[in-house]
């Protein structure tokens, strides 16, 4: 059995006076309540935005700037884009087309002259020979004449044009052809430059596919190169898709 010990009332006063001391002010620590309530509103830190065109961070309002990661431009984005018209070749190539006639032409002559020589030899008569060398050099002109008409008639129908799916060519001008390569055909791409093209500074591009070759007669130098990444990239693009 519990005993319980009576407090004296002078005793019990005293206790609720010290209990009343320690408690703390509620009122002085709170603020007093408001009879409205108002909306909270809720502060938020500017964050970096990235600018439109440069794509650099932009500093806030505390002088912050976070680093934001800029795309580094494709390699292919510098290749010359593919044409929706047929592009035509440089004009010096007329000049070498001419070059090689002449060159052709010259090793005729060349070898009917060897002729006259051995009909000399072999005690030919001497207004047979004059004739035979008169007839070589009419011959030689006319061939020159000829393939000068021809090389400039023949530029005005070589072309060439590269699309998003297939390359083509155009060559001939009495018999015209135009060839349309797909990409998924194409097995290699390479440049050529011989002494001729070297002279007249273009380079010539050819497609080759496990048939045939199709060569774009001659470019100037950069642009070669340019076309040359671009085919490469278009058939490595298109057989990825197969």
């Amino acid at each position: 059995m519990t005993e319980s010990t009576p407090i004296p009332a002078g005793n019990r006063q005293n206790s609720q006076q010290r209990a009343d001391t320690d408690q703390p002010n509620i009122d002085a620590i709170l603020p007093p309540a408001s009879t409205a309530s108002t909306p909270t509103e809720v502060t938020q830190l500017p964050t970096d935005t990235a600018h439109p065109q440069t794509g650099a961070a932009q500093a806030d309002q505390y002088g912050q700037r976070t680093p934001l990661a800029v795309p580094h431009p494709s390699a292919s984005s510098t290749l010359p884009q593919p044409q929706s018209q047929p592009q035509p070749l440089p004009q010096a190539i007329v000049n070498v087309w001419i070059t090689r006639s002449v060159i052709g032409c010259t090793v005729g002559v060349l070898i009917i002259v060897a002729v006259v020589i051995a009909g000399i030899l072999a005690g030919l008569p001497a207004p047979a020979v004059w004739a035979i060398i008169i007839a070589a050099l009419l011959l030689w002109t006319l061939l020159i004449v000829t393939c000068v008409i021809i090389a400039k008639y023949r530029y005005r129908f070589t072309s060439y044009r590269i699309d998003r799916t297939v390359f083509s060519v155009q060559t001939g001008f009495v018999f015209r052809t135009l060839t349309v390569v797909p990409y998924t055909r194409v097995q290699h791409v390479e440049t050529k430059q011989g002494p001729i093209l070297r002279h007249f500074g273009l380079v010539s591009v050819t497609v080759s596919t496990a048939v045939d070759s199709h060569v774009i007669a001659g470019l100037e130098p950069e642009l070669a190169r340019k076309t040359l990444d671009q085919l490469a990239e278009l058939v490595r693009l298109a057989k990825e898709d197969l």
